[in-house]
């Protein structure tokens, strides 16, 4: 069965700020893909589905302590790794996995933070977006350059996501206010476009909204929608629709919306919630939910072929009983972390990295999708 298949998207994006003219064109032809539950592959194991690339293991010292990575940006010759909720801190290794540097600095000075929400890098510049109301620039050593000042309206700071699209250019997602997508000039100092969404009481972005496929293609996700777009300061468009063969229906995502996430039951039996959605000139890659649990979508373009697991896949690559949530993404790899013990125990003989132990930091593996 193909795939992906184009067809005409009429009105289907819930989008209510723009009129019916606006959202008509931008409804081109738009991509579909279809996801359906005989698709999804069992009685594999993981080594039937990927291919390491690469291991790194991250220098362990007293200033490099990781205790749960959150996030892995990888420039040529750096790699950051943001803890946002055991070590609230940055740091920088270089591409070896030789500690560099850290930025951990809490507190209530100019260039201290109660907390750090995202990070971005931009042509060997690091952002930080932090609370309360602060937005530091650092160097690739993470060396502290300058504070920007955002003035960010009545609202207060609402920065939880955010991504350097340029030199000059932010984009903030939103999970809270209704203003979801933000698009920031550091020179001019001021916001240069706004997407607004009217859905509910809480239309929760996903996890990692907001990604840079390539240099002019940044596409998103939200959560109970299953539509993949694109941004620019000025327009917001469908890319991908995702044709899931059990979705959640449009009444069921409205109650969804409106209840606080600790109040929501799983709906066991629909697909939902796209989320790290990856795509370059070989593959494309996604996770959504299905029975509770999250399901990894590869597509190869080449011979137009799919394969679909759960993250409960027989893992004999590594030893994790779980396939881990995808963490970053390095030209044609994606990167996961696994524990130490994950790997001294594994029992395929991956190339241990020399030195590890069961103290040492997480390891990083670069992996890509296998389809032969």
């Amino acid at each position: 069965m193909k795939k992906i298949t184009p067809i005409i998207i009429l009105s289907i994006l819930l989008f209510s700020c723009r009129s019916k003219e606006e959202r008509s064109r931008d409804n081109a032809k738009v991509e579909v893909i279809q996801i359906n539950n005989e698709d999804i592959l069992v009685s594999k194991k993981l080594s039937s589905f990927i291919e390491i690339d690469s291991l790194v293991n991250l220098e362990y010292c007293q200033q490099s302590k990781i205790g749960e990575i959150e996030k892995v940006i990888v420039t040529n010759d750096r790699i950051y790794i943001f803890d946002r909720r055991i070590a609230k801190a940055l740091f920088c290794f270089d591409d070896r996995g030789n500690f560099i540097n850290n930025y951990k600095d809490i507190g209530k000075g100019s260039r201290q933070y109660l907390r750090i929400d995202d990070i971005s890098v931009y042509n060997n510049i690091v952002y930080v977006s932090a609370y309360p109301n602060k937005l530091f620039k650092l160097n690739k050593n993470l060396d502290y350059l300058k504070s920007i000042k955002v003035k960010w309206g009545k609202e207060g700071y609402r920065g939880q996501h955010m991504l350097a699209i340029n030199e000059d250019t932010l984009l903030f997602s939103d999970t809270e206010a209704k203003t979801k997508f933000n698009f920031y000039s550091i020179k001019n100092k001021k916001f240069i476009g706004h997407h607004s969404f009217a859905v509910g009481k809480d239309n929760t972005l996903a996890n990692e909204p907001v990604r840079k496929n390539s240099d002019k293609l940044i596409t998103g996700t939200l959560d109970f929608q299953d539509t993949v777009f694109t941004l620019t300061p000025s327009t917001m468009k469908p890319y991908k629709i995702i044709n899931f063969e059990y979705p959640i229906t449009t009444e069921e995502k409205l109650e969804l919306r409106k209840l606080d996430f600790m109040d929501r039951s799983e709906p066991k039996d629909k697909m939902y919630n796209i989320s790290n959605y990856w795509e370059n000139e070989e593959f494309i890659t996604m996770i959504f939910i299905y029975k509770e649990r999250n399901h990894f979508y590869m597509y190869d373009k080449v011979s137009q072929s799919a394969k679909i697991f759960g993250n409960d896949v027989p893992n004999d690559v590594f030893g994790s009983k779980y396939f881990p949530r995808i963490k970053g993404y390095y030209k044609n790899s994606m990167i996961i972390s696994a524990e130490p013990i994950d790997l001294l125990s594994n029992i395929n003989n991956i190339d241990i990295p020399q030195g590890l132990d069961s103290n040492s930091n997480p390891v990083l593996i670069f992996y890509h999708p296998k389809f032969n």
